[in-house]
């Protein structure tokens, strides 16, 4: 018997689409033996398993203001700013960012962050959980992938959402963790090796994967560049290795929830895209 285990990349504000993915596998009767998430994708993941629905989730999103969650007067809270500002309020605030960056190792501690992930939660364990659930995040001291599978699940949440330098890592049995997409954003060995016979990956990165950049004005552009062209070979390498692709076509910034609509809708319709397929490894 096929054991499908649905693994949700990592992306930002796109990652919001993996609502409309679930929202459509739960309307065709296609609940997942098991979910792997990396980042945004481990937030929803780790979210759906505990119990918390598709509605309830968009619903939430629709008051969200995304530095609501962040500690007031740090400076992440001031640089995601939700209104437009002049250019020198911005200049000013980056540069307090950066001096801020000098002598702290992220812009937000994300106590809060946690906080509210544990009361959202009511401070679960992974056995407590309703679908078998792992999510992955990147010890910085060994340079290894760290998964998840027991433990506090908002502390789990926030090491694969951790991304530097907005939040600072994650201490947690004498390592330091911080998102896990750095290492593996879609994290289909792990699926496999929780017992998935059939995994199907959620790609919302499809905009960055095979994107060129010709404007190099800076030597600190080319250094994103070649991390963002490493970064994209081995997301690529885990994407090939999936049984199945659900590739989300959206554009969308990190932090831009705004568009938590046009983004759900773009998931629901990959989603459906798909179906056939989809039915054929749940035997339907």
């Amino acid at each position: 018997m096929e054991k499908a285990g649905l693994v949700l990349s990592g992306g930002g504000a796109r990652g919001l689409a993996h609502i409309g993915v679930l929202k459509v596998l739960e309307k065709h009767g296609l609940i997942p033996d098991l979910i792997v998430g990396a980042s945004m994708g481990g937030i929803i993941g780790g979210l759906y398993s505990y119990g918390i629905t598709t509605d309830e989730m968009e619903n939430f999103f629709k008051n969200f203001k995304v530095n609501s969650l962040f500690e007031k007067g740090k400076p992440l809270s001031l640089l995601i700013s939700e209104s437009g500002e002049s250019k020198i309020i911005q200049y000013v605030k980056m540069e307090i960012a950066l001096n801020f960056l000098l002598t702290r190792i992220g812009l937000d501690s994300g106590r809060k962050i946690r906080t509210f992930l544990g009361q959202l939660t009511n401070c679960a364990h992974f056995s407590d959980l309703k679908i078998p659930f792992a999510c992955v995040a990147a010890d910085i001291i060994k340079g290894e992938k760290v998964v998840f599978k027991e433990g506090k699940l908002n502390e789990a949440i926030y090491a694969t959402m951790a991304i530097p330098p907005f939040f600072e890592p994650l201490k947690y049995d004498n390592k330091l963790l911080v998102d896990g997409g750095i290492l593996s954003n879609a994290p289909v060995d792990t699926a496999k090796e929780m017992g998935a016979t059939k995994t199907i990956t959620v790609d919302v990165n499809r905009s960055l994967i095979n994107n060129e950049k010709k404007d190099f004005k800076t030597a600190i552009d080319i250094l994103f560049r070649i991390f963002d062209i490493e970064s994209n070979i081995i997301y690529s390498q885990e994407l090939s290795k999936s049984d199945l692709l659900i590739n989300v076509e959206v554009e969308a910034e990190i932090f831009d929830f705004k568009k938590y609509k046009y983004i759900i809708k773009k998931g629901e319709e990959a989603t459906y895209s798909k179906l056939p397929e989809l039915k054929k490894i749940w035997g339907k």
